[in-house]
């Protein structure tokens, strides 16, 4: 999940609720962070662009993420975004 807002949370939860066996939620605040680990996250990954992009890599052996949350607010998508999915669907 790219983020740790309102939307990022509950796809985490609703990650949890499909049984993903792992979920990466990426974000800057320590207080949604954690709480996103309360709600089922196994990985936070709290840097962004390139270094975030690395970041996944490693607890997903190098493969990236199989699924992305599509993200609220503006159009554009974040570098984290484009450097991760091998597929493309929402959760």
């Amino acid at each position: 999940m790219i983020g740790d807002g309102a939307v990022g949370l509950l796809a985490v939860l609703s990650a949890k609720r499909l049984d993903a066996q792992q979920t990466i939620i990426m974000g800057r605040h320590q207080a949604r962070t954690d709480l996103g680990r309360e709600l089922g996250a196994t990985e936070v990954v709290s840097v962004r662009g390139e270094e975030g992009i690395e970041a996944v890599r490693e607890p997903t052996r190098g493969h990236g993420t199989s699924h992305a949350r599509l993200r609220t607010g503006p159009g554009r998508r974040p570098p984290q975004r484009r450097g991760q999915p091998r597929r493309r669907r929402p959760v």
